[in-house]
């Protein structure tokens, strides 16, 4: 669901990430995330849009907080996954600032 000034995506299963792209409709244009419960065909993507969410692009670049709104346990599972992605991203930023300075 979106407008001209807010959007907000249901679940997010595999291939999420593609069908923004296709619909022309930037991760960082998303101002909130509804989970509507925890099976992987509605989580199995929240990965890789809060990931591609990072890249400095016309895609990514989101710069406000990942807001997630969910059933109980929601913080939890969020929480999960940046504790899980947080050492992927450190060592990507590291791996990416060896490129540009060496």
């Amino acid at each position: 669901m979106f407008d001209s000034e807010r959007t907000q995506i249901r679940d997010a299963g595999r291939g999420a990430t593609i069908r923004l792209y296709q619909l022309k409709l930037p991760i960082w244009r998303i101002d909130v995330q509804f989970l509507t419960h925890y099976h992987s065909d509605h989580t199995s993507g929240i990965p890789d849009l809060w990931l591609t969410g990072w890249l400095e692009s016309h895609f990514g670049t989101h710069k406000a907080p990942y807001r997630v709104i969910g059933p109980t346990g929601a913080h939890d599972a969020i929480a999960a996954f940046q504790r899980h992605f947080r050492q992927e991203k450190a060592d990507g930023m590291r791996s990416l600032l060896a490129q540009r300075f060496a």
